[in-house]
């Protein structure tokens, strides 16, 4: 009996462990690699484009400095969504962050995309919206 009830326990316990480290809980925080980056801009999503996966946007602003920009939004509060992923509200401001290779972040306080060779995955983050805002607020003075 008490064999039966250590070997189930080491199989939940080793079932754990391969969902974890698989990464079946998807990242458990955000980090932008900000070596990796080509430009961060604030623009505000328009139109979003049937078929072709993307958003028309307009530029609000480019960041000049975008180590100091990426530092402070590594830093933000934020938590994982253990929900579905929300969509981006109309006329939204957001952040992009894009990369040397090609790929892009768009990030709100509950709603991120991240292309990654061409596809769109969805983010699981909470920011603190305060901050977020605050952030965004030091750049842009919209």
């Amino acid at each position: 009996m008490m064999r039966k009830k250590m070997l189930q326990c080491m199989l939940c316990m080793g079932l754990m462990f391969l969902c974890c480290s698989c990464g079946f809980l998807g990242p458990q925080k955000y980090v932008c690699e900000v070596d990796d980056v080509a430009s961060v801009q604030i623009i505000r999503l328009e139109e979003y484009v049937e078929g072709e996966y993307r958003f028309e946007y307009n530029i609000l602003a480019q960041i000049s400095n975008y180590r100091a920009f990426v530092n402070r939004l590594n830093n933000l509060k934020h938590s994982v969504n253990w929900s579905e992923p929300g969509w981006f509200p109309d006329q939204c401001v957001v952040i992009r962050i894009d990369y040397h290779n090609g790929d892009f972040d768009l990030l709100y306080p509950n709603v991120q995309w991240f292309n990654r060779d061409g596809v769109n995955h969805s983010g699981f983050f909470f920011f603190d919206k305060e901050q977020f805002s605050a952030l965004i607020s030091d750049y842009w003075a919209g």
